[in-house]
């Protein structure tokens, strides 16, 4: 296509917005086979195009190519748990990409847990969008598992989901982690997850946020003073009092 070719050869442009425009998955190989070759373009937009999992494919594989673009929106795509999957081992070795949104892309629990395992080994990605993409507890507690050693990621959107309280809790859980770094983690819209809850996981992240004008120190301090020990103090107490599990 003309675009294709234009951003095979283009120097200046750095951000590109395609959205809804019907490209398919036609489209979608052809702006790869360019991404391939660009050195310039740091945004790149595809929302509500169609693209499926045939237009996701070649996509991700030019990820792995391009060092250069910094952010990739694909929102409503139809991409599926395959397509997700397909991107998640693409960034699984791109170290450029900081901003990936996949909002409404139906990929499930399965697509949201190669995702995670992608988050397990990329520590580039800072923001992560998974708004209305059907996942349920599995995807969330494989995300929560990861975020407790991810610490670079500081937004994460998971709103609109079928997330149950357990997986809900799990991720929270990982937000008193001291090397967390999320700003910004959203669970609104999940009908099992109470608000509660959910008001707990913004009040955790804000005092993440917090971190910039605060020491290390102090933001833990104020984790547990709110919210009590974590799962690890606890531990480290029984290690260092052993009688107390003793007869």
């Amino acid at each position: 296509t003309a675009i294709s070719v234009a951003l095979h050869h283009n120097e200046t442009l750095q951000e590109l917005s395609l959205d809804g425009n019907d490209i398919g998955a036609a489209g979608a190989t052809a702006i790869s086979v360019a991404l391939q070759h660009n050195k310039a373009l740091r945004k790149l937009s595809l929302r509500r195009n169609h693209i499926g999992v045939a237009g996701a494919e070649p996509i991700a594989a030019a990820l792995q190519q391009n060092n250069t673009l910094r952010a990739l929106l694909l929102s409503e795509n139809d991409i599926g748990a395959r397509g997700a999957e397909h991107v998640a081992v693409a960034l699984t070795h791109n170290k450029a990409i900081q901003f990936l949104i996949l909002c409404s892309n139906n990929i499930g629990d399965y697509g949201a847990e190669r995702l995670a395992i992608m988050l397990e080994h990329n520590n580039t990605i800072q923001c992560v969008g998974l708004d209305s993409n059907d996942i349920g507890s599995g995807g969330a507690e494989k995300i929560a598992a990861v975020l407790v050693r991810n610490d670079t990621l500081k937004e994460l959107y998971l709103r609109g989901n079928s997330i149950s309280k357990a997986g809900a809790e799990a991720i929270a859980e990982t937000l008193r982690y001291d090397n967390n770094q999320l700003i910004a983690l959203e669970l609104r819209n999940n009908p099992n997850v109470p608000t509660e809850l959910q008001d707990k996981i913004e009040r955790l992240a804000e005092i993440n946020h917090q971190s910039t004008s605060c020491s290390p120190v102090e933001v833990a301090k104020k984790k547990r003073a709110e919210f009590g020990p974590t799962v690890d103090d606890v531990y480290a107490f029984i290690k260092s009092h052993p009688y107390v599990l003793s007869d």
